[in-house]
């Protein structure tokens, strides 16, 4: 579902409480340990929506990336007497290096998905609804969290790891009287 990835994709873009900011926070925080650096911050993130092409290696310099993507729609319960659907759509982040095999890659890419865990868990704790709506889809909570394997290729993407969370969304206009 786009509009669940477009409202993530802001989330973790936001200067002050997104993926990068959590990134700078996290030695703060005692997630990074003292003999580490922190990881580099996220170049971009990246979007059916926006390029998807710069997922495939066209970046050029500008990396690591973030690769949202829509798992699947989702799967909905109608309420009888209302228009309103509630179900569950399962969307993942990729922590995409430029080199997969570089030595720092699998250390950055778990650092980095700390700042993610972080960066999602702070959007979805904002009680302001506006941040979490779009097209009247209303992303409730989060419900389920799966790391996914650093070695495995998700859509001919190879990633350094990433994670697949499973959001509570409701439709409140799935279709007018």
């Amino acid at each position: 579902m786009q509009e669940v990835i477009r409202l993530w994709a802001a989330a973790l873009s936001n200067g002050a409480t997104g993926v990068n900011a959590r990134i700078a926070q996290l030695a703060g925080l005692g997630m990074l340990s003292a003999t580490h650096a922190a990881p580099p911050d996220v170049a971009g993130i990246v979007t059916a929506d926006n390029d998807a092409a710069l997922a495939y290696g066209e970046k050029g310099d500008a990396w690591p990336l973030l690769l949202l993507l829509d798992e699947d729609d989702g799967q909905w319960e109608g309420e009888v007497g209302t228009h309103l659907r509630d179900g569950d759509v399962r969307a993942t982040v990729l922590y995409v290096p430029r080199d997969r095999d570089a030595a720092l890659t699998y250390r950055n890419s778990s650092y980095t998905r700390r700042a993610i865990l972080l960066a999602t868990e702070a959007w979805l704790a904002n009680d302001g609804a506006a941040l979490r709506t779009e097209n009247h889809i209303y992303v409730v909570a989060g419900t389920a969290l799966k790391r996914r394997p650093r070695t495995e290729e998700i859509r001919g993407v190879p990633h350094a790891g990433g994670l697949t969370y499973t959001f509570r969304v409701r439709d409140e206009r799935p279709h007018e009287p």
